[in-house]
């Protein structure tokens, strides 16, 4: 401040000097507060549903922790988000698109795979809502679990609505109330997460019930490892015999149906809630930026198929093959009759390192030609566009390096066949491929696409890629809950806790293979 300013403002009245204007972070911390809160108790009431279950035989005395009590937060959670959703959408809350200083969310092609993925938790939500109906729900199910469900469809459908009209925009007013809105659509998705990871372990721990000790036997006195596999597919054949069992004696109902189709289902769900969980952050931090009301401009498409002939037969090829592979897996499983030989494991975990061999030196060339290109060169304004796409990519390639650390563990302390010399080759060819992929990711999405349409060798890579990364997302479906292909970490860590760990990294990575088709999917069409 000059001498002058500071002296004209000396002699102005008290009532007449301009005031600094205040600012309070109050709503901020107590909307993160909120949010921190909901998730915390959506949290522990499914850990507590499981943890006390049994307890009523020892304590005669304790309370049945009911179902109904679960679901009747969940209809707190679900109904009070619909709320809030309802009113910053026709309240004149939202305003235009904020292209100066905004946290864009993601690209069409994110939107349309949060619209399968939220179906597959419809699904699930409207099949429970049958069991209820019909009477065939393994619980104590009534009205409090009906409407739990229908709310749950509801949910979905109004949340995704929401995200595609409002993702990119800032709020017009009411600020304070924005923030704890979105805070609590944030801690709803991500309860919903949890609380499908809980229910998803706990059913595979039911069907998965082998003594745990016998295996760690088996290891310590030095058999075969054809005793080990025996324990396994008898375990799977019991539960399968079981299932067929109910099915012939109560027929056909929506449990069972619901039941069946949770291999895609349950991971589906969970993926959209992490997808929405994303989009709520990128939507709470745009909430105070300024309003322009300007778009940016769209990048060029090219659908044509130009230069991608070779990297579409071989990116086809890897797909067959994988179903070719797959189902001798499943022929040799049941072929083998308790003979337990390890051949389906073998057969999937060789077909999927030989696609690793492709995919690691492909994202390695196609990286190093973009680098020395001219025509790719790094644009430091995609950064706030890219932050919800590069946030998705970084946790749900998460799951795939948790689940890869453990795996070499197992494989590399129980080394004493074929089996486990190839499961440890597939598990470091895997995290290496994870790590370049990620890098070359990074790096090509922060650099302009080219003006002119070139198509090159690099178009032929991503092409394959494409493929490549739909049949791991495929091949993860088909894993998660087949014995055979977890064999060696089921007898290393035992059932329960390799349950755990496969529940919680395996939807993050049939998500990082769906996310990565997306992306290598634009870099093609960018030319």
């Amino acid at each position: 401040m000059s001498c002058n300013q500071a002296g004209y403002q000396a002699i102005l009245p008290l009532d007449e000097v301009p005031r600094p204007v205040r600012r309070s972070l109050t709503t901020v911390a107590f909307s993160k507060v909120y949010g921190i809160i909901n998730l915390v108790v959506g949290t522990v009431l499914p850990v507590a549903y499981v943890l006390q279950a049994g307890e009523k035989e020892r304590a005669p005395h304790v309370n049945v922790f009911h179902i109904s009590h679960l679901d009747a937060f969940y209809i707190y959670l679900f109904s009070v988000s619909i709320l809030s959703i309802i009113v910053m959408q026709f309240s004149g809350m939202m305003g235009t698109n904020s292209c100066q200083n905004s946290h864009q969310a993601a690209s069409n092609f994110i939107l349309v795979g949060a619209a399968l993925f939220g179906a597959c938790g419809m699904l699930s939500a409207v099949f429970r809502l049958g069991s209820i109906v019909d009477g065939s729900c393994n619980e104590i199910c009534g009205a409090v679990n009906a409407v739990e469900a229908v709310l749950a469809v509801s949910f979905i459908l109004l949340l995704w609505l929401f995200v595609c009209a409002n993702s990119d925009k800032c709020v017009r007013k009411w600020r304070p109330l924005a923030r704890v809105a979105t805070m609590l659509q944030w801690a709803t998705c991500m309860s919903c997460w949890s609380r499908d990871f809980v229910r998803e372990v706990m059913e595979d721990l039911a069907g998965l019930s082998f003594n745990e000790t016998a295996n760690c036997g088996v290891h310590a006195q030095g058999h075969s490892d054809s005793v080990i596999s025996d324990v396994i597919i008898n375990a799977s054949t019991q539960q399968q015999v079981l299932s067929h069992t109910e099915e012939a004696g109560d027929g056909l109902n929506f449990h069972h149906i619901r039941d069946k189709s949770s291999l895609l289902l349950s991971p589906g769900a969970m993926e959209f809630y992490l997808i929405m969980s994303g989009f709520m952050y990128v939507m709470y931090g745009n909430i105070g930026k300024e309003q322009t009301g300007c778009r940016q401009e769209r990048a060029r498409k090219y659908m044509t198929l130009q230069g991608s002939y070779i990297g579409l037969g071989v990116g086809f090829l890897s797909f067959m093959t994988s179903i070719a592979a797959v189902i001798a897996s499943i022929s040799s499983e049941s072929a083998e009759n308790g003979t337990g030989s390890g051949k389906p494991s073998q057969i999937f975990n060789g077909m999927t390192t030989c696609v690793y061999v492709l995919t690691i030196p492909g994202n390695l060339i196609a990286h190093f030609r973009m680098r020395r290109s001219e025509d790719w060169r790094v644009e430091d304004g995609r950064a706030d566009k890219l932050r919800l796409t590069m946030l998705l990519l970084f946790i749900s390639a998460s799951g795939l390096f948790i689940s890869s650390a453990f795996t070499i563990v197992a494989s590399s302390m129980t080394v004493r066949s074929a089996n486990e010399v190839l499961l440890l080759v597939h598990e470091a060819l895997k995290f290496i491929d994870i790590s370049v992929q990620v890098v070359f990711l990074y790096d090509v999405l922060h650099r302009k696409p080219p003006e002119n349409f070139n198509p090159n060798f690099t178009r032929q890579i991503m092409m394959m890629l494409v493929f490549t990364n739909f049949m791991f997302w495929w091949a993860n479906i088909y894993e998660l809950k087949d014995v055979d292909v977890f064999q060696v970490q089921y007898c290393f860590y035992g059932s329960q806790k390799w349950s755990i760990v496969a529940h919680l990294t395996t939807p993050l990575e049939i998500y990082f293979r769906f996310h990565s088709c997306i992306m290598y999917l634009e870099i093609w069409m960018s030319g």
